[in-house]
């Protein structure tokens, strides 16, 4: 999903990637107050699920995509994962915190 969600799509281009890709297994949560949503893998114990942040400017659009694991938003897989994607002026930190 990370490689089909482009910067500056909107939630609802969003939302129709994750529904064309047929993901089954990964869950989208939405943190409204927050302004990203939230992609998992299926928890397993011992492992260090992936997840995927897709974070949103003010007027829905994605501003960037951060793969991480789910010990937290800054610890980022040991194994190779892509470069974040991140908007040209971005300047929302990383998680919101307003």
């Amino acid at each position: 999903m990370f490689h089909q969600v482009q910067l500056r799509n909107s939630k609802k281009q969003v939302q129709q990637v994750f529904r064309a890709g047929n993901y089954q297994t990964l869950k989208l949560r939405d943190f409204p107050k927050d302004n990203y949503w939230f992609v998992s893998t299926p928890l397993e114990w011992g492992a260090r699920n992936w997840v995927l942040y897709i974070e949103y400017d003010g007027n829905g659009k994605t501003g960037a995509l951060r793969m991480r694991v789910s010990d937290g938003p800054y610890e980022r897989p040991h194994e190779p994962a892509p470069q974040d994607k991140v908007a040209p002026n971005w300047t929302k930190p990383f998680p919101h915190n307003d």
